[in-house]
């Protein structure tokens, strides 16, 4: 049996924020791994004082997830020298900052936006006429 190896996107974040509007940066798709543990995270955010031992565990493996998937950027340091695209130049930012941009690749390599087009129906009905149907021209046997 042979393999299938597919091609791995990469991302190029886009952001809506004029503070970041000259950043640059470049990722592979979240891993599924990445999304569960920021969900696991959300249920500490209204109650930081309450994380324990496994979310430390999650916080650390979401940042190491991000990382791993960064390919580049064009961050620099307040010395205006480069930072590494690694989990020690994203270890050295800011936690606002790294958040904002973990939100943005996530978002984007599970394709649901946070922000739902306000033109959206409300979940309205399913217009039937849609549905492919098969008519059969028989009639069932009696």
């Amino acid at each position: 049996m042979s393999g299938f190896r597919r091609e791995r996107k990469i991302y190029k974040l886009r952001f809506a924020d004029p503070e970041l509007g000259g950043l640059i940066v470049r990722m592979r798709p979240a891993p599924v791994r990445a999304i569960l543990n920021a969900t696991k995270l959300a249920g500490f955010a209204s109650d930081p004082g309450s994380i324990d031992t496994e979310g430390l565990d999650a916080l650390a493996s979401m940042f190491r997830d991000f990382a791993d998937a960064l390919v580049d950027w064009n961050l620099l340091d307040n010395g205006g020298e480069p930072v590494p695209a690694t989990f020690d130049g994203v270890c050295g930012e800011d936690a606002e900052f790294i958040f904002r941009l973990f939100a943005v690749w996530t978002e984007k390599s599970s394709g649901v936006s946070q922000n739902l087009d306000q033109t959206s129906n409300g979940g309205g009905s399913l217009d039937l006429a849609l549905i492919p149907v098969e008519l059969s021209s028989t009639s069932p046997a009696n």
